[in-house]
């Protein structure tokens, strides 16, 4: 027994010189006609009368403590480099890679399709009776399920939020606090050693980082609160959301209208249009969709009308090339409302990436074909008229 595993460290070390320490290397088969085993395995060759060979993979080499994962026919267990093997078996064994570290220094045990931990050295951390256990969403803890229920324990093992909790909601940099339902569809606030700083009364918590405040939804109305808790924006609104462009400004919804409010609760765009976009894909500008009136539009974070709520349909591609509809009719505008193709086209086809370049550099030749009555026309990015037919 004590030449074989002599004989896998041997290898073992051979295959570290070879890799970066810690890195996970594909299986490596090792057949020996040996005693080398795990307790049972070992019981079972000794048993036997012709001793067949056991056969060996290496899961990962030795990593920077000096443990290796191997499977031995079925099962895995865990080879200590100065120990040796380690008598406990498992159906898997495998590393969780963290990712703010980047370490492979936790290990995943499964029994009978349950999950423990094990710390660097092999050694159990937690029982392997959970049904699941993940890095949580901020990559700080380990989440924990079981029959439903969620909890979180620390990479060392420690149990900091107990397993009874019907949903878990991280923060993004705040890693401290977390937004739980316990026995009904209603949120309270937590902190990560299982301190109640808000009842479960919310029907939603969020936080946004920049300013450090919380916005929470109660009895179907939005309001903000500061960091400590005090509310500085009552509840009132029916939707709220941060505005993409600037973390200042909150889009919100109170009686069906949409505008733009302070974190002072200060009217920054009024509370007039029936919708506006939070953020236009690819565009370099901080430009608004708007609606009214079943109407499109486009208006400026500083709250300036660019084109006028008068389009049946709108779609930006660049500052130069916007493509609406009006009265069943297709054309192209610019952001300052400047026709560039007059809007009495049954249909224009715009090729996104020649339009946009962001594909990378195209010939632009044929960008843009329109279509009116019977005739086909093609445009380049620029818009001259490259063919007809």
């Amino acid at each position: 027994m004590k030449s074989i595993v002599f004989f896998l460290i041997l290898f073992l070390n051979l295959q570290l010189n070879a890799q970066d320490v810690g890195a996970t290397a594909s299986p490596t088969k090792v057949h020996d006609r040996s005693d080398l085993d795990s307790a049972t395995a070992l019981h079972r060759l000794e048993q036997s009368e012709t001793k067949k060979a056991v056969d060996t993979t290496v899961i990962s080499p030795f990593n920077t403590y000096g443990i290796s994962i191997l499977k031995i026919d079925a099962t895995y267990v865990v080879l200590d480099k100065t120990k040796g093997l380690q008598s406990q078996t498992y159906d898997s064994l495998f590393y969780i890679n963290r990712y703010y570290t980047n370490k492979l220094d936790i290990i995943i045990s499964v029994n009978k399709g349950k999950f423990g931990l094990l710390d660097k050295y092999g050694n159990q951390l937690l029982p392997t009776i959970y049904d699941a256990i993940e890095q949580s969403e901020n990559s700080r803890y380990l989440l924990l399920k079981n029959n439903g229920l969620y909890g979180l324990s620390t990479f060392s093992g420690k149990i900091c939020v107990p397993v009874e909790y019907r949903r878990i909601r991280f923060f993004w940099k705040l890693d401290n606090y977390i937004a739980v339902q316990k026995n009904d569809s209603k949120y309270g606030l937590l902190s990560t050693d299982n301190a109640l700083l808000l009842p479960y009364e919310y029907d939603f918590i969020g936080y946004e980082n920049e300013k450090r405040y919380f916005i929470v939804q109660k009895d179907k109305l939005f309001g903000v609160m500061d960091y400590y808790f005090n509310i500085i924006i009552p509840y009132q609104y029916e939707e709220m959301e941060t505005y993409f462009y600037k973390p200042n400004l909150l889009i919100v919804k109170k009686d069906g209208k949409v505008g733009m409010i302070t974190y002072q609760n200060e009217v920054y765009i009024p509370l007039e249009y029936d919708s506006l976009s939070n953020w236009v894909e690819y565009s370099p500008s901080e430009i608004i969709y708007t609606a009214k009136a079943g109407k499109k539009g486009i208006i400026s974070s500083e709250n300036i009308e660019l084109i006028p709520a008068i389009y049946d349909k709108l779609y930006y591609y660049t500052d130069t090339i916007i493509l609406v509809k009006k009265d069943d009719a297709y054309g192209i505008i610019t952001l300052e409302n400047k026709q560039r193709l007059p809007i009495e086209f049954r249909e224009i086809i715009i090729n996104w990436c020649e339009v946009t370049e962001f594909c990378g550099k195209n010939s632009s030749e044929k960008a843009i074909i329109a279509k009116k009555g019977n005739q086909t026309f093609e445009y380049s990015k620029s818009l001259s008229l490259k063919k007809s037919y």
